[in-house]
């Protein structure tokens, strides 16, 4: 999976699970609420095994440039 692909993935994500969550502060859902745990843990999950830079493979975390901060080739 390229790395665009995978921020959008980790978007979508982080929705679902938040929608979730919202619902269940008004509906109190058991279900909503495990829902969107579950969403939470797989989106940390597919941004801990996806967001690296295509190059040299290392974690990009929060870093949002243009630039791998560690090789500096182009992302």
């Amino acid at each position: 999976m390229d790395l665009h692909r995978a921020k959008m993935l980790i978007i979508l994500l982080t929705a679902v699970c938040l929608l979730l969550v919202t619902l269940f502060a008004f509906c109190k859902q058991t279900w909503m609420l495990m829902g969107g745990a579950f969403f939470f843990l797989l989106m940390m999950l597919v941004r801990t095994l996806f967001n690296r830079c295509p190059h040299c493979r290392k974690p990009l975390g929060d870093h949002t440039g243009v630039r791998c901060p560690h090789c500096g080739k182009r992302l």
